[in-house]
């Protein structure tokens, strides 16, 4: 198998090379039918390492009009060592996560991907605790800074080889709106060449079904539930499989049949 995945590299560009590891291995499979918190966040692992992939390849084609092969896409890649070994002192950019980052202070911070799902992290989002655990640690990122705060959230994020809508954090509801400004950068462009070429507008997204009844960020209701609005959408068999967010704060999976639109 690995020789067989040798071939192929030499032959396909990195993004196709991962997908036909991962088809041949059939480990996305394997995690995704395993049911504990350290099977999906593994499989979680798989779709976001396979998004960079093919985010890189579109990137590379766009600078250098062909398709990256493995070893490019090597060279581009670069270790982040532990912050523990961090020079302070040095004029960089420390990248880490918010648990990383307790007990440090910077003159800016910057949070990016406040959005549901992220934080609070969708599975955190069924219980009402784990939420108020992810909001101490929203506040925790947020005090480490000295100077300014930028936060921002993405209106589309690519998950696995698909893109879905995205909606803004829960925790930013609960900042009073006279400390911060609002700044819509959807248009945003820089002057740099490669930059310029890529237009961002309005993107078709591959939602895994067909059904035109049911549409991301579509306001719904459930009998139980309540009021919410859809999350993903994901074609199991002849099911339909809602990820729906909804008024109270729970986040559920709920079978179509189930849901009547608003």
């Amino acid at each position: 198998m690995i020789d067989g995945f040798i071939v192929i590299s030499q032959q396909q560009p990195i993004n196709k090379l991962v997908k036909e590891v991962i088809d041949n291995t059939e480990i996305l499979d394997f995690y995704k039918h395993d049911d504990s918190i350290e099977g999906e966040s593994k499989a979680e692992n798989i779709r976001e390492f396979v998004a960079s992939t093919d985010e890189f390849a579109e990137n590379f084609i766009t600078i250098h009009d062909k398709e990256p092969s493995l070893q490019e896409y090597m060279q581009n890649l670069s270790l982040v060592s532990d912050i523990d070994y961090a020079d302070t002192d040095k004029d960089v950019v420390s990248l880490m996560t918010m648990h990383n980052a307790k007990g440090l202070e910077f003159p800016y911070v910057f949070i990016v991907g406040a959005e549901d799902g992220l934080i609070p992290h969708r599975n955190s989002m069924e219980s009402t605790g784990d939420i108020e655990e992810e909001r101490r640690l929203f506040y925790v990122a947020m005090t480490r800074t000295i100077k300014e705060l930028f936060i921002s959230y993405a209106q589309s994020r690519r998950y696995y080889d698909s893109t879905t809508s995205s909606f803004p954090s829960r925790f930013l509801n609960d900042i009073n709106k006279s400390h911060f400004q609002m700044f819509d950068m959807t248009n945003f462009q820089t002057n740099n060449d490669f930059r310029s070429k890529r237009h961002i507008g309005k993107k078709t997204f591959n939602l895994g079904t067909d059904d035109s009844t049911f549409k991301v960020g579509q306001r719904v209701e459930h009998t139980g539930f309540g009021r919410g609005r859809i999350l993903s959408i994901r074609k199991d068999g002849e099911l339909i499989k809602l990820t729906i967010s909804f008024d109270s704060g729970e986040l559920k999976k709920i079978i179509s049949d189930y849901i009547k639109v608003l």
